[in-house]
């Protein structure tokens, strides 16, 4: 059973609007930290381009202010009327940024801060290098890494759930169909993969309507509403702004 549809059309039990009821009560909600760990990578650059913060002190700011949107005291000045959760991040980033840098003059790096576990892996010594400051916007460049792990989560949980299905080679043939540099035709992948022009054709489709239903789900996750839905994923596929 595939849930290419899962979630598509409701919104009481996203994560936004989870973190907004709940922000107050002291719990963790996993499918928050998943959120979460899915915007490290985002908010990582951001505090680098915006704070000037180094690849250690981006990490270790990066994680404390996770602690601090999980346990409550950063989520407390969200908008409830903010549809999107990546504009609810921005603002926070540069508060709780200001706040740290006031409390950390009499603190050794390091010291009490509260570490928190989340399933991430993240190499420091192998952070991406940073556009030109002049070329992009601090903003700019948190919504293009939000984009681009956001299209590769969707695209990694759409391999595994083929290959659970024992299907791998739909997943194959759609990568060698998008995913190269130069694309081979229908006929060469058939011939490359061992199916027919109709398999193909067929594989694509159905590999492409899970990539869109995976990328739809992730998107609702981080807003509320219908209408904030809709404008994001415009947004995740450039037809607007961000």
């Amino acid at each position: 059973m595939t849930d290419e549809t899962q979630g598509a059309d409701a919104f009481p039990n996203t994560c936004w609007s989870r973190v907004l009821g709940h922000a107050a009560d002291g719990r963790r909600d996993p499918d928050m930290e998943s959120l979460l760990v899915a915007y490290w990578r985002p908010v990582h650059a951001y505090l680098r381009m915006r704070h000037g913060l180094d690849v250690e002190e981006a990490s270790d700011t990066t994680q404390d202010f996770f602690v601090q949107v999980l346990e409550g005291g950063v989520v407390e000045r969200a908008d409830r009327r903010r549809g999107r959760f990546r504009g609810f991040i921005k603002t926070s980033l540069d508060h709780y940024v200001i706040d740290r840098h006031r409390a950390a003059s009499a603190q050794k790096r390091g010291g009490d801060r509260k570490r928190l576990s989340l399933d991430v892996e993240f190499d420091d010594e192998r952070a991406p290098a940073l556009p030109d400051p002049k070329s992009r916007t601090p903003e700019e460049v948190l919504d293009d890494v939000w984009r681009r792990e956001l299209l590769s989560r969707a695209l990694e949980d759409v391999r595994v759930e083929l290959e659970q299905e024992d299907k791998p080679v739909y997943y194959a043939v759609f990568a060698d169909a998008f995913l190269a540099a130069d694309p081979p035709t229908h006929r060469a992948l058939a011939a490359t993969h061992g199916i027919s022009a109709t398999d193909v054709s067929n594989y694509l489709q159905n590999v492409k309507r899970r990539y869109r239903a995976r990328l739809r789900q992730a998107v609702a996750e981080t807003v509320d509403g219908d209408e904030a839905l809709d404008e994001e994923l415009a947004w995740l596929f450039g037809a607007d702004g961000a």
